[in-house]
């Protein structure tokens, strides 16, 4: 299961003795282990019919969540799971959006769809060279010369420029000229390390953006199903390893690549 930091996760299990007939008598704890290591052991509660304790962890942390339920007493034995829990983040379309695309209106596979639009995100961020929200990014150039070219666009503002031994540029030593994606110093500086923090992103994503995301996370859902799913397969670009994304997925997206870089 996929969740979002600030969710209460309910856990549940059962009890069985080595005959498999359930028990509420054991001592059970539960121990969940976040992302970062550290771990938290919410109350159990033992609904005292079939077997079956819960308990209620509240994610704090994007990641994986792995819990171990322990019990002891009349059984002994142990049960591990994991769950994943999101980061906030911005897709290329709403959920609402997307459901429209596929005609959907119940709320059953919501947690499926966002996955699937999740990973559309992810793909036409790659194709397009940067966030479909704008974010701040902090990144490693060696400068030599008089230009810096950030790793996504579009390029929005830079924060700062700060060489490995020395102050901050000022302001006034640089110009972001977001119109191509480079930043240009006035004046040369010592061929050396630097680090670069800057924001980018697209603001407001372009329609033909926003409908390539749409099509290839349709596409995802859609293919789940076999080949009895699929609609116009000839549209499927062929890869070595099977069909890849929608032609008219990449036309969409075409308009948006750099010249000069595939």
């Amino acid at each position: 299961m996929i969740y979002d930091i600030g969710d209460a996760v309910n856990l549940s299990t059962v009890v069985q003795d080595n005959g498999g007939t359930p028990v509420n008598t054991p001592t059970l704890t539960l121990v969940a282990t976040k992302p970062d290591a550290s771990t938290t052991s919410p109350a159990v509660t033992n609904t005292g019919t079939g077997g079956v304790y819960t308990a209620a962890v509240t994610v704090d942390q994007a990641g994986t969540w792995t819990y171990v339920w322990t019990a002891s007493g009349t059984v002994t034995a142990v049960e591990p799971g994991q769950f994943t829990v999101r980061a906030q983040t911005v897709y290329v379309a709403s959920l609402e959006e997307f459901k429209a695309q596929i005609n959907r209106t119940d709320s059953t596979d919501d947690i499926e769809l966002r996955g699937h639009l999740a990973s559309s995100t992810r793909y036409v961020e790659y194709r397009i060279g940067g966030p479909v929200s704008v974010q701040s990014f902090t990144e490693r150039h060696f400068i030599v010369g008089d230009t810096v070219i950030p790793r996504c666009r579009p390029l929005v503002a830079v924060t700062s420029i700060t060489p490995d031994f020395g102050t901050a540029l000022p302001a006034s030593a640089y110009v972001a000229d977001t119109g191509v994606n480079q930043i240009f110093l006035y004046y040369p500086v010592l061929p050396a390390w630097h680090t670069l923090v800057y924001m980018a992103g697209q603001a407001l994503p372009a329609e033909n953006i926003k409908l390539a995301g749409l099509i290839v996370a349709q596409h995802l859902w859609e293919t789940q199903n076999g080949f009895a799913g699929r609609r116009n397969a000839d549209d499927m670009i062929q890869t070595g390893m099977g069909f890849a994304v929608p032609r008219r997925a990449e036309q969409l997206l075409a308009i948006e690549a750099i010249s000069g870089v595939s």
